[in-house]
């Protein structure tokens, strides 16, 4: 048993020599790999070992003396699946705090950026963000400001001498408000809010900040489509400035 297991903590520690030698960094996965194969073959080897002892016998000419007993096998295995298991819990660990940063940082951006929009940079700011990609719940920042927007045309954005042409406004708000009727009836628990409620009351929804997770992995899948939108209302902008500011004194069109 003694030489069954130093044969094999020998053949571990060589081969981890070569590898870390060769490649100057370790590889969780294929240490892994190995430490499985050394395991069932230990296991098995009162099967296999011996005729492979007479092929190298033969062939060879080496006379293989090596004395392997199942019980080490089980215990290379429980100990590659501790490591296996180890190595996922740290690395989801390591993950989560990566994100967890990320998401407060772009938090950050996405506050400093929209808060600091006016209607002379609020186009710039708008496309930073999305030069940042941010496809996750901290996207509800911009919706707060799009809703603000959408809600008070008047208000930062829009004056009295900066509007959009109403009737491109109108198609946009009608492109929104039924992209947020598909995709953002409820928010997540931590926003149960239901932004969409305010400007369009006519809809009904339930305002009760119930959590619907199949509504959420909807609002996860297609939040990318609020970056569309947002880039049509920027699309939109840029035509106006194409074509020189206009004062329109007229009330926006309805809904629809």
């Amino acid at each position: 048993m003694q030489k069954g297991y130093q044969s094999i903590a020998a053949g571990l520690r060589g081969w981890f020599e070569w590898y870390y030698g060769v490649t100057k960094r370790a590889d969780h996965s294929r240490i892994i790999i190995t430490g499985l194969i050394v395991a069932v073959g230990s296991i098995l080897s009162p099967w296999w070992l011996p005729i492979i002892f007479e092929i190298a016998k033969k062939y060879i000419q080496i006379e293989l003396k090596i004395e392997s007993q199942p019980w080490v096998g089980v215990i290379v295995f429980l100990i590659v699946c501790v490591y296996s298991f180890s190595i996922f819990i740290s690395d989801k660990i390591a993950n989560n705090n990566n994100k967890k940063s990320e998401l407060a940082s772009d938090a950050l951006v996405f506050r400093d950026l929209l808060s600091n929009s006016s209607p002379a940079n609020f186009i710039d700011n708008i496309r930073a963000i999305n030069a940042r990609h941010l496809y996750n719940n901290d996207q509800l920042i911009l919706l707060d400001k799009l809703i603000d927007i959408l809600e008070d045309p008047s208000k930062e954005i829009i004056n009295n001498d900066l509007r959009i042409e109403a009737d491109k406004l109108h198609s946009l708000l009608i492109d929104f408000r039924d992209f947020l009727g598909t995709h953002f009836f409820v928010f997540p628990k931590s926003r149960p809010k239901v932004y969409t409620y305010a400007l369009y009351p006519e809809w009904n929804m339930d305002h009760s900040g119930i959590y619907d997770e199949q509504k959420n992995k909807l609002y996860n899948t297609h939040a990318d489509n609020l970056f569309v939108l947002t880039k049509k209302l920027l699309a939109s902008y840029d035509d106006f400035f194409r074509t020189g500011r206009r004062v329109l004194g007229a009330a926006m069109p309805p809904s629809g």
